[in-house]
């Protein structure tokens, strides 16, 4: 089992990018055990970087709201359309 220990400062920091590289880590790899340990992991490896990139994104350019357009998408070689994705902060 994976024990993740925080020291308050660590706690406290709005994003991993402000901790060590030791606990960013530490932190990647209690999480990446903890998806193992879901139903489907390798979908929610997935789908889980993609809302942390997403999310990092928009919280870099500090916006409280913040909404993708992606136009004319394929999955496997076969069209899947126009998506729009909308991420909104809920509490900053």
């Amino acid at each position: 089992m994976s024990q993740l220990i925080l020291t308050e400062k660590e706690k406290a920091a709005a994003t991993w990018l402000e901790l060590p590289d030791a606990t960013v880590g530490q932190l990647v790899k209690h999480t990446a055990i903890k998806i193992l340990e879901a139903d489907d992991e390798m979908g929610r490896v997935g789908y889980m970087s993609a809302a942390l990139i997403l999310t990092g994104m928009a919280g870099k350019a500090n916006s409280a709201t913040t909404t993708f357009t992606l136009k004319g998408t394929t999955f496997q070689d076969e069209p899947t359309g126009d998506w729009q994705i909308t991420i909104k902060r809920l509490k900053k």
